[in-house]
């Protein structure tokens, strides 16, 4: 197993969770205009280690960076067709093929309300669009193995949150698109916005 792989068993480990991550230690923002001026709309400035202060709450810095390329329940039903060690499946095949992850500067604020959410104010996360060219070939032996077409929600790194330190969980591109509104709604900043345009479909 590659150093890359290591770090991938480790973290599931470390969050306890059957989902398939990538880890993405020392991620950092790109800094475009659109980054810029949305962090500056919130009074702060691109350091990606700073809370950030928007909508009445205190975004902090998450610990750790990764990107989802199969999330609980896709792994656990992997799990059940293969019988075998399903994260070594997943890690074979991912590094099989393009394995970049490109930043993209484009932020996007999600809020998970408190009816979808016990977490008090409800979740909230600040998301970074991510361009992945191996993503797709990767989600098509998904798609082989278990027979079935699976969503493909926008790619993306966490590195803000608030109300749930592990995220809010985007397995649906319509729930990225009702998350980044229901932000807008709350934080009354809509221009600020730069939400990802949703895929028709997924």
């Amino acid at each position: 197993m590659t150093g890359n792989g290591k770090m991938v068993s480790s973290l599931n480990r470390l969050t306890r969770m059957p989902a398939f991550l990538i880890p993405l230690p020392g991620w950092q923002h790109t800094a475009n205009t659109a980054t810029i001026a949305l962090l500056q709309s919130w009074g702060v400035d691109c350091a990606q280690d700073r809370p950030i202060p928007v909508a009445g709450i205190i975004l902090q810095p998450k610990a750790e960076h990764h990107l989802t390329l199969a999330n609980t329940a896709l792994v656990a039903e992997l799990q059940r067709a293969l019988r075998g060690d399903v994260h070594a499946w997943l890690q074979q095949r991912w590094q099989a093929g393009d394995t970049r992850i490109l930043p993209t500067g484009q932020l996007t604020l999600l809020h998970k309300r408190p009816d979808r959410a016990p977490h008090g104010t409800g979740s909230w996360s600040l998301v970074e669009a991510v361009i992945v060219p191996g993503q797709e070939a990767f989600t098509r032996q998904l798609e082989h193995r278990l027979g079935r077409q699976l969503p493909r929600p926008p790619a993306h790194v966490t590195t803000h949150v608030a109300g749930r330190l592990l995220g809010i969980g985007l397995p649906r591109t319509r729930l990225f698109s009702r998350y980044a509104g229901a932000a807008a709604r709350a934080a009354k900043s809509a221009d600020s916005m730069t939400p990802i345009a949703p895929r028709a479909g997924t």
